[in-house]
């Protein structure tokens, strides 16, 4: 019943990928839920040959996968939701979240995709928004009581409450140069 979050360029190192793997095969067939961040960026271009292996091997072992416009322009070409959400999908995730800043959040899963709106904020820094969203999208699995079990058929309206957790920590974070969430916020955020 734990919640795994792995991604970034860490996860297609040589040096750790794998004791990373069987640290994911062994959560996962425990009932773990595995979430992967690619976090890819301009930077790791060069490497995009090689890491494209492994990506689609992360992507894989995953049961929530969720990136952002960015990672997946850069990493597949890829310059649409409903694209990526195929690259996805044929690569053996169902439960699919691409962020797109101001434009939203997508979120596929088995039974629907649905497309949720963000605030219209003037962000002071983005700096950990990507982080924050996950640690959001983590927080509301964990409040919703969803297990890897239930990722199969979750109702939309538990992913409603998840996204919206997940969007709100991200939000908060653009709106401060403190870059992570605050105990005030916690404090008083309400699902």
């Amino acid at each position: 019943d734990d919640i795994i979050l792995f991604g970034s360029f860490t996860s297609i190192k040589a040096e750790v990928r794998d004791d990373l793997m069987a640290c994911l095969r062994q959560a996962k067939e425990a009932g773990a839920i595995i979430i992967y961040d690619p976090n890819f960026r301009p930077s790791h271009l060069k490497d995009r040959e090689r890491a494209l292996p492994l990506i689609k091997e992360n992507l894989e072992i995953a049961d929530i996968v969720k990136g952002s416009n960015e990672d997946f322009q850069l990493i597949f070409d890829s310059n649409s939701a409903l694209d990526t959400n195929e690259i996805v999908k044929q690569n053996g995730c169902r439960n699919f979240i691409y962020t797109a800043n101001k434009y939203g959040v997508n979120l596929f899963t088995p039974d629907f995709h649905k497309v949720f709106d963000v605030p219209r904020i003037t962000p002071v820094s983005t700096v950990g928004a990507g982080d924050s969203f996950n640690a959001g999208l983590i927080y509301g699995l964990i409040k919703q009581n969803v297990y890897s079990s239930d990722l199969e058929s979750l109702p939309l309206e538990v992913w409603r409450r998840v996204i919206y957790c997940a969007i709100s920590f991200a939000t908060h974070v653009c709106c401060s140069y403190d870059n992570f969430i605050n105990e005030e916020f916690i404090s008083s955020f309400d699902m």
